[in-house]
């Protein structure tokens, strides 16, 4: 899979730009604030229809207009596909290869794509529902169960926590079935986030050992309430607790992933290097399973190429650029080209 063209217009401040892309691994550097990110975010946009920096499509459009459109042309087994994106307020239309996309559902996974950006240290500093993310994104991409199955999961979810904070006497019926829905779909979601941490948990290692020249081992363990008892159980002992707190305490919305170095939790004891080392682990390990799984080889976005690596780390990282066969291509960005001169295969875009 090869992205060959991108044409946006009016999306943030690309007013009207054109991008063709010839090799392997694009290379896009300038000053901040020139576009180099909003460029990369026009390419997950496009393949995930939100934005990777979390803002809402109406931000997207450039000051002072009132649509944007992205277009891009990629290349897959051989065959060119167009993925054209319109939007203004209160209307999206999606088209890929010419046929409608009614449902962001139906879109998940046509392009298989991993990000890193600076914004992943969250994965390490902050709380579980970021560590939950990198997990549901995964699978959805190759899984559309799983995602419909998580969808539903929430959406019960969310009338549960509603009925429990409205001050009325409960009909034990209702919440009887929120907790046989939360148990059905709760189940099948934790049995494909375990399958899934068991075969990638050891990818990880691997690239971390790779990005730290072998001379750090890091463990890795999942957390899930769901391991000691099925969901139908932890309900109804935390019902007590759930209608004091007002919201529901057990459920695999709960999961997470601990992450140590020399058994100590990854963000009190890893240095910047190290912290991102174990992040791009992370994304090389996700983008091998998703290979492994689709039989498509990736498209891989980094924002911020050279950010907190130190010199050896750097080179661990352009010879994994240079060398692994399960990513079609990269888009890089930085502020300078230095960076990117033992790369190979380069094209290089000035912003």
């Amino acid at each position: 899979m090869f992205l060959r063209k991108t044409h946006l217009i009016q999306f943030k401040n690309h007013i009207n730009s054109t991008f063709e892309f010839n090799e392997k691994v694009i290379c896009i550097y300038g000053k901040n604030g020139k576009g180099k990110t909003n460029l990369l975010d026009s390419i997950y946009f496009s393949a995930v229809s939100k934005s990777f920096l979390n803002f809402v499509d109406m931000q997207l459009i450039s000051e002072g207009t009132d649509f944007f459109r992205i277009e891009n042309s990629f290349e897959i087994d051989q065959k060119a596909i167009s993925l054209i994106v319109k939007y203004k307020p209160r209307s999206k239309q999606i088209l890929f290869d010419e046929i409608p996309i009614s449902k962001n559902q139906e879109l998940f996974g046509k392009i298989p794509l991993v990000i890193c950006a600076p914004q992943d240290i969250a994965i390490i500093q902050e709380g579980s529902e970021a560590r939950r993310k990198f997990i549901d994104y995964t699978i959805s991409l190759v899984n559309p169960k799983y995602l419909s199955t998580l969808t539903h999961y929430q959406k019960i979810l969310e009338q549960r926590n509603a009925y429990i904070k409205q001050d009325q006497e409960k009909d034990k019926s209702l919440m009887h079935y929120y907790n046989l829905e939360l148990d059905r779909t709760g189940h099948f979601i934790f049995e494909a986030r375990k399958s899934f941490f068991n075969e990638i948990k050891e990818k990880i290692n691997y690239w971390y050992r790779i990005m730290s020249g072998d001379s750090e081992q890091i463990e890795l363990e999942y957390v899930s309430q769901l391991f000691h008892q099925n969901l139908i159980q932890l309900l109804e002992i935390s019902y007590e607790k759930d209608m004091i707190l007002k919201r529901t305490t057990k459920g695999i919305h709960r999961d997470d992933i601990n992450f140590k170095l020399s058994d100590i939790e990854f963000k009190k004891s890893g240095s910047q290097g190290q912290q991102k080392s174990f992040i791009y682990a992370l994304k090389f390990a996700q983008s091998e399973w998703l290979f492994e799984k689709t039989n498509q080889k990736p498209i891989f976005l980094l924002d911020d190429f050279s950010d907190k690596l130190d010199a050896i780390r750097m080179e661990h990282l352009q010879d994994i650029i240079n060398n692994v066969t399960f990513i079609s291509q990269w888009f890089l960005t930085d502020t300078e080209t230095v960076h990117f001169d033992k790369i190979i295969q380069k094209q290089i875009i000035k912003l």
